[in-house]
C-alpha cells in the first residue's frame, strides 16, 4: 500500500473527479475501466470512485494516459 501526502491525495481526488466524470459522459461502466487501467477487479474502481481507496502509482499514470494528462 502506497502512503500518500495529504497534497498527493487531494491531486489523485482530483483525477479521479476528472475521470468520473469521462466514465459518465461516455458511458463507462466500472468493468470496463478496470479493464482500460489494468485493474484486477471492478470493485477496485468502485472503491476509487467512492473514495474507499486510492489507486496506486502505477495506476495514477494510467489513470493520467486514459485522460490525456501529460503530466
Amino acid at each position: 500500500m502506497e502512503h500518500y501526502s495529504q497534497k498527493q491525495k487531494d491531486a489523485i481526488s482530483t483525477l479521479l473527479r476528472i475521470l468520473i466524470e469521462k466514465c459518465r459522459d461516455d458511458g463507462f461502466a466500472y468493468r470496463q475501466i478496470a479493464v482500460i487501467l489494468k485493474v484486477s477487479s471492478s470493485t477496485t474502481v468502485w472503491r476509487w470512485f467512492h473514495g474507499w481507496a486510492f489507486p496506486s502509482q502505477r495506476h495514477v499514470i494510467r489513470i493520467k494516459k486514459f485522460l490525456g494528462i501529460k503530466k
